[in-house]
């Protein structure tokens, strides 16, 4: 079954005011980091209510600029939005490749057996 997951850009009270200088459409935010941490915790509930689990994207203020340019997006919200689709994606993939990871290593046998039999492999 495959897991439903949204990815939403969040700040730390530290950059808010960097990430403002930051963003294009500035003016569209919240003033102050209080006033943006409560819309975006009820979003968060909104997404959680709808069954998909959220990833919270941290955007910090060098690094997002410089993914924005290298992505082709903008410092804006249609960029946030992308780079919080980005960070999900990337999550699950990782946890995907985690846990389809092999929990067992076999060690090859250095010897085969003669008559035609398959190998014996034992676990280490």
């Amino acid at each position: 079954m495959q897991e439903s997951a949204t990815g939403i850009s969040w700040y730390h009270r530290r950059d808010y005011e960097a990430l403002l200088a930051v963003f294009v459409d500035a003016a569209a935010l919240p003033r102050t980091y209080d006033e943006w941490l409560a819309k975006a915790k009820e979003l968060e509930r909104e997404v959680q209510r709808r069954g998909s689990r959220v990833i919270r994207a941290y955007v910090d203020p060098i690094e997002f600029p410089k993914w924005c340019r290298t992505t082709g997006h903008k410092t804006d919200a249609s960029g946030r939005v992308a780079y919080g689709s980005s960070v999900c994606a990337e999550t699950i993939s990782s946890e995907r490749a985690a846990s389809t990871k092999k929990t067992k290593t076999w060690k090859i046998p250095l010897e085969f057996p003669a008559d035609g039999e398959d190998p014996v492999f034992e676990e280490i």
